[in-house]
């Protein structure tokens, strides 16, 4: 007997007969043809590829964001200063 399932497809309904589930129905898709199989193992491991090095990038621009932080920070405090001191030595040599 075909049940459709969730997602609008035929699956076949079958009966355990395991010591365990004796008697007990379950829902099973038909067996993939081999063609699927070789193809949806390639297409998981790209996709997890793909996450692995969208992870590694996400984590390269968090560290490059807070170098970028702390150089700006860094800039902040001491740069003015160091362009003042510049400016005061130069007016000096001018007068």
């Amino acid at each position: 007997m075909a049940v459709k399932c969730g997602c609008g497809a035929l699956a076949e309904q079958h009966t355990a007969w395991t010591t365990a589930n004796a008697g007990r129905c379950f829902v099973a898709y038909p067996p993939l043809c081999d063609r699927a199989r070789v193809i949806i193992p390639g297409l998981v491991r790209r996709i997890n590829a793909l996450e692995a090095e969208t992870q590694y990038f996400e984590t390269l621009k968090g560290t490059l964001y807070e170098e970028r932080y702390a150089d700006v920070e860094k800039r902040k405090n001491g740069g003015c200063s160091s362009v003042l001191l510049l400016l005061i030595v130069t007016w000096e040599q001018l007068v």
